[in-house]
């Protein structure tokens, strides 16, 4: 019998072990899925519980129970992949593969930032809710406080479900005024991204939603390290935050043994095939959900997505046939944001998150970018479809990619095809779908809380070193083939950026790192991969280095968010 070994056992191990299980004939194929948790939890339901709204119980299940009859689970903690030999050692044994699937998410490393930790648990002040047990100490905390700052701090990117750091903020803003206290609180969002969201369209909704629910942005703060006693946080570039009570996402890794394996970069992320998700050594391994790096969304449903087109592309592969599914980079999130309100994002790696309905072009019933209650119900009754979802049924496959019928792209200046511009897009302020609630603290609040978010200004040339170059609407490089040095230095002078020797070896490293994974590096990355510290990148590259490195070289802008 040929072997199928699936390392991870959440979303997207699961959706793909069970939709296998359901297509391969069990007296040929066995599938085993190995993960070192009994445990399936599920993760969207940790933001609730912080507010005391999800019952326990329903946060998770014995993985056991998630897989279909035929699948074999193994409880152990993989140590190492031999993707010479094919094998997958453990704890306890060693496994033989001829496919291997490997959906083995990130884990939160609050250690990497400095005064994050005392030990082994997060400092006096700082909280979390990316796993069970922080997000039960978090509750706790929030029943106390009734007073102050309360920050919102997203470290670095990439993250797993990046909507979640937003979503709690809404929240928090409603569970703070139903206990009558939000008026002595101070909600503030910090992140290392020059606004809420990187795309556009969402991030003009959404930083109005926030400036309505009177949610301060700080954007563009880079975390170097936290004073938990003084209850300061400070940047690389000398900005200081004070808080009373921290929320933290702290920085995200992939497994160490994906590191020691060479199967991944030095944080533990693999960067397969964009579409196809087969790895880009090793033909006999995929990769899905959180450990892929890809220029999509962490969440729960883009590793259902993925899962979709992996198991059509591995029965393809299986069967000698061509891949001719292709990934293209769907994930939907519903980010409720508190009032018994919702609102819902759908995206892809080139489709940007517009106005419109969804599932059912022009009818709905949910409303993207829009707030509504039939968005709060869904994501409320989230639990039930997920559990059907976790099945693998093969009616979903059609959602798998992005649909274009329903959305409003002529209202955002974008032809049917939702990339083609039109012309300028006019990203003017759209509040007619976000009213603040009539019972608001202060009547003029939506008022005086303005827009804290600095963009960087980079402009948009066509031509540099005497050549023409593609460039898209804001200034980067489409096509990395027609970078030249001289267009590199036309480019940097275009910014005010005097270049050195030091700052051409960064630039050369992150051509590199883009032309062998297909995804321009983040700062942490450079730090790693390259020997270039981040404190000394923010002086080569002042304050965006990770936008003003990419536009240089002549490649994407850095994905930060969904």
């Amino acid at each position: 019998m040929k072997n199928v070994v699936i390392i991870g056992g959440g979303t997207g191990g699961t959706v793909t072990a069970n939709s296998l299980v359901r297509r391969l004939d069990s007296k040929e194929y066995r599938i085993t899925v190995i993960d070192y948790s009994a445990r399936h939890y599920y993760q969207p339901g940790f933001v609730s519980l912080t507010m005391g709204k999800v019952p326990n119980p329903l946060l998770w299940r014995w993985r056991r129970r998630t897989f279909l009859p035929g699948i074999r689970f193994l409880q152990d903690k993989v140590i190492a992949v031999d993707s010479d030999a094919k094998t997958v050692t453990t704890q306890t044994k060693v496994i033989s593969y001829d496919y291997l699937v490997l959906a083995t998410g990130c884990e939160c490393r609050p250690e990497l930032i400095e005064g994050m930790t005392r030990g082994t648990v997060l400092n006096t002040g700082i909280y979390s809710f990316y796993t069970l047990a922080w997000a039960r100490r978090l509750r706790r905390a929030l029943q106390a406080f009734d007073h102050g700052r309360l920050v919102v701090h997203i470290s670095e990117f990439p993250i797993r479900c990046p909507v979640a750091p937003i979503e709690f903020a809404l929240k928090a803003d409603h569970y703070f005024f139903e206990h009558r206290v939000r008026d002595d609180i101070e909600i503030m969002i910090v992140t290392p991204q020059s606004q809420v969201f990187e795309q556009p369209v969402a991030a003009r909704n959404l930083s109005n939603l926030l400036r309505l629910r009177d949610i301060e942005v700080k954007p563009d703060f880079v975390v170097r390290h936290i004073d938990a006693e003084e209850k300061r946080m400070y940047s690389y570039d000398g900005k200081v935050v004070d808080y009373d009570m921290l929320v933290t996402v702290p920085p995200m890794r992939g497994q160490q043994f994906i590191v020691d394996s060479g199967l991944g970069d030095e944080m533990g992320f693999i960067h397969p095939d964009l579409e196809t998700l087969q790895h880009r050594e090793y033909p006999d391994i995929f990769v899905l959900g959180d450990t892929a790096d890809l220029p999509t969304s962490k969440s729960g449903s883009a590793s259902i997505y993925q899962s979709r087109v992996l198991v059509s592309n591995l029965l393809d592969y299986m069967a000698g046939r061509p891949m001719v599914r292709h990934y293209d980079g769907h994930a939907m999130c519903i980010v409720d944001t508190g009032y018994h309100q919702a609102t819902v994002i759908d995206r892809s790696y080139t489709v940007p998150a517009v106005t419109g309905k969804w599932i059912f072009p022009y009818l709905g019933p949910l409303s993207l970018l829009k707030q509504s209650r039939r968005n709060h119900l869904t994501k409320r009754f989230m639990f039930v479809f997920y559990s059907v979802l976790m099945v693998g049924p093969r009616i979903f496959d059609r959602i798998s990619h992005i649909q274009l019928l329903g959305k409003e792209f002529s209202r955002w200046n974008l032809r049917p095809d939702g990339t083609t511009p039109l012309s300028t897009p006019d990203l003017s302020q759209d509040s007619a779908g976000f009213i603040a609630p009539t019972w608001k603290r202060r009547p003029n609040a939506c008022l005086a809380a303005s827009a804290s978010t600095k963009l960087l200004e980079i402009p948009v040339l066509h031509e540099a070193g005497g050549a023409h170059i593609d460039v898209d609407s804001e200034g980067f490089m489409t096509k990395p083939r027609q970078w030249t040095r001289e267009i590199g230095a036309d480019l940097a002078r275009a910014i005010n950026l005097e270049m050195t020797p030091r700052h051409w070896e960064v630039i050369e490293f992150a051509r590199e790192s883009f032309a062998k994974y297909q995804v321009s590096p983040t700062l942490r990355r450079l730090e790693m991969a390259g020997d270039f510290p981040i404190s000394e990148l923010f002086e080569l590259f002042p304050f965006k280095p990770g936008k003003l490195i990419a536009y240089v070289a002549g490649i994407p802008k850095p994905v930060g968010c969904i």
